[in-house]
């Protein structure tokens, strides 16, 4: 799936309604709100660009810490990578699927993106276990603490809301972390940890996202590069509208069905 095919292919057409199934006649692929894809679209491009030039800048902002002199060594992009959970869990849970790990030096980010869903507050197996949490279980079981690759780990979450969800918010506190992660190994220091990861977790939207790169155009010197940055404005500007779109029609369909009842 491409830039090129979703913005040009479906022109005119209503691909998957607002109040979409998945069933036959609407494919997951071909949703216009699939995170996945705007994931794929975006990220898909910007791994094949001068990560001195945009990556730096994305963490910068998101995490409100300084990688200007990052070497940026052995740098990766792993989509959609499925962790299980720490062993020792009180409840059943399945395993996880990190949209995208960014790992370079000695560090890895986690990235999670959204479009239109914000942060799941339940998992499947366990109403009061979110979505921020059980990352954070991730970072802090499988990569602070993984004695074969110590990595330096951050957490990101990358959505489309003008502010920043409360859930990251909330777990600035140490505490909070400490209360609800799996200690699942007895030689790590968890309070150690969580006060890492509480300031480890950053936040940015798909707009800001698109600042960047606009920024920084001019800072590519190979015309193909720029010329992918150019699409990739296009196609963040046509979902920031998307969304908008999306949002007011399915507020008009909730206050019709207010009216009903």
């Amino acid at each position: 799936m491409s830039i090129i095919y979703e913005l040009y292919k479906n022109r005119g057409k209503t691909v998957c309604p607002p109040n979409y199934t998945r069933v036959n006649s609407c494919p997951l692929i071909l949703r216009t709100t699939s995170e996945d894809l705007l994931m794929a679209n975006v990220f898909g491009i910007l791994k094949n660009l001068n990560p001195h030039i945009w990556l730096k800048k994305f963490l910068e902002e998101a995490l409100k810490q300084d990688f200007s002199n990052a070497p940026l060594e052995n740098l990766s992009f792993d989509f959609w990578k499925r962790i299980h959970p720490p062993g020792n869990m009180t409840h059943k849970e399945g395993a996880s699927e990190v949209d995208l790990i960014i790992r370079f030096d000695n560090t890895a980010i986690l990235l999670e993106a959204k479009y239109l869903a914000p942060l799941s507050l339940s998992t499947t197996h366990c109403s009061t276990r979110n979505q921020l949490i059980r990352y954070i279980d991730i970072a802090i079981n499988h990569f602070l603490y993984d004695a074969e690759n110590p990595k330096d780990v951050y957490f990101v979450v990358l959505d489309s809301a003008k502010v920043k969800p409360w859930l990251i918010k909330y777990y600035r506190n140490p505490k909070r972390i400490f209360n609800e992660v799996t200690r699942s190994s007895m030689f790590a220091d968890y309070l150690k940890a969580c006060e890492t990861i509480g300031k480890r977790i950053g936040w940015l939207n798909w707009e800001r996202l698109r600042i960047i790169l606009e920024k920084s155009k001019n800072h590519f010197l190979e015309n193909a590069e720029r010329k992918f940055i150019d699409d990739l404005l296009i196609y963040l500007e046509h979902k920031q509208n998307e969304a908008i779109r999306l949002r007011n029609e399915r507020s008009v369909i909730t206050n019709q069905f207010s009216l009903k009842l």
